[in-house]
């Protein structure tokens, strides 16, 4: 069982750090302005 635990758990700290890493880049992605993005979300307004 140790041995088992002693596996799990740094595959336990690479996703959390996978994780974070996906947050901060989703972060960055989202407060580059994009034309794109800008445009598809003046249109939503305007529909409601």
């Amino acid at each position: 069982m140790p041995a088992y635990d002693s596996e799990l758990v740094p595959q336990q700290k690479q996703l959390r750090l996978r994780v974070m890493d996906l947050q901060s880049y989703i972060n960055q992605i989202e407060e580059q302005p994009k034309p794109g993005v800008q445009k598809s979300e003046e249109h939503r307004r305007s529909k409601s």
